[in-house]
């Protein structure tokens, strides 16, 4: 646990004890209460992702050949809009 996370659960737990009046023998109560207030709130680690790795030859990779539009007749370049 963080300093910063102990320090605003200190807090937290004191806060809570003040709103309950003050009561004795009860800072453990305080303390789990304050820890279960905080638990949504902190965020699971994700894991680190790895780098892919880059091929280092153009053989590696196979090429990837561009879709040919098919060939206009010269009618339907110079014909406008209808």
């Amino acid at each position: 646990m963080g300093t910063e996370t102990h320090v605003q659960l200190e807090l937290r737990a004191y806060y809570i004890w003040e709103q309950q009046g003050r009561p004795e023998g009860l800072a453990l109560e305080h303390w789990l209460e304050a820890q279960a207030e905080a638990a949504p709130e902190t965020k699971p680690r994700r894991p680190k992702r790895r780098a892919k790795k880059v091929a280092t030859t153009t053989e590696a990779k196979p090429a990837i050949k561009a879709a040919k539009r098919p060939a206009r007749s010269r009618r339907e370049q110079t014909a406008g809009p209808s």
